[in-house]
């Protein structure tokens, strides 16, 4: 089957906070759908203890090549986790207002105005 799916930026995000051994599988699954790198998640699973924390050695196995001299991630994309400087470009940014945010706004700077202008309010 090989790779399924990949966002970098995602599976960049899900590393930047701890993640337990039990936990692997449903978390990083996200971010990389893989046969190699699930089969690496499951012998993780039966070599440490459920609590333990697996994000060094899943960022070594993500950055390290493989048989056809690939990687997943990059040394840039180790600091961005590292330094917890991870941004989600998948779609829009993270820095983007929300829908709710952009329908409030929305409401503030055109529809409240009218409604006061209707009505005889002199206060917008």
């Amino acid at each position: 089957m090989g790779t399924w799916h990949i966002d970098k930026d995602r599976l960049k995000q899900i590393l930047t906070k701890p993640i337990k051994n039990k936990d692997g599988t449903d978390k990083l699954g996200d971010g990389l759908g893989d046969d190699s790198f699930f089969d690496f998640l499951y012998e993780l699973e039966s070599k440490h203890a459920a609590d333990k924390i697996i994000n060094a050695e899943v960022i070594d196995w993500l950055t390290t090549p493989d048989r056809e001299k690939l990687v997943w991630l990059q040394p840039s994309d180790v600091d961005d986790i590292k330094n917890n400087t991870v941004t989600y470009k998948y779609g829009k940014p993270t820095t983007s207002p929300s829908l709710l945010e952009n329908i409030e706004n929305e409401i503030e700077d055109k529809i409240l105005p009218q409604i006061g202008a209707i009505s005889g309010d002199k206060n917008e």
